[in-house]
């Protein structure tokens, strides 16, 4: 049974100092539930790949195109972007192009994923943080 909006929202928010982000989980299922005529796509292209990794998504809609970039260095201590930077950078640039074209904006247009990946969430933080790769 396919999830109301609400439910999916409520399921991917996650709160990072009193902020709500939604992770590129729960924007993606937002994009694939709208119906309309017309093209409707998202595109990933890779712009580097080394000594960075950056990725390019575009969300194509009938109301026009919107583009977001992530980057990622392999080379970090952060296991899950030296493991899979492709992957971590594309679902980045996923979040930002689908926020770009207004899809689960809730508190910024960046997601879970990039407030994470940007580091502002400390070790010291007494928010519970929900790690967004995983939040499906």
């Amino acid at each position: 049974m396919a999830k109301t909006k609400e439910e999916v929202i409520k399921k991917n928010t996650v709160a990072i100092h009193g902020k709500d982000y939604l992770t590129v989980a729960g924007r993606v299922p937002l994009f694939d539930e709208e119906t309309w005529e017309g093209t409707r796509t998202i595109k990933t292209e890779i712009l580097q790949f080394s000594p960075i990794v950056v990725i390019k998504a575009t969300v194509t809609i009938p109301e026009g195109e919107w583009a977001g970039i992530s980057a990622v260095d392999p080379n970090t201590t952060k296991t899950i972007e030296k493991a899979s930077p492709h992957e971590v950078a594309e679902t980045s640039a996923v979040g930002r192009a689908l926020g770009f074209a207004n899809y689960g904006v809730i508190d910024s247009i960046a997601s879970a994923a990039e407030i994470v990946k940007a580091g502002a969430v400390s070790k010291t933080s007494t928010t519970p943080v929900v790690d967004p790769l995983k939040a499906v």
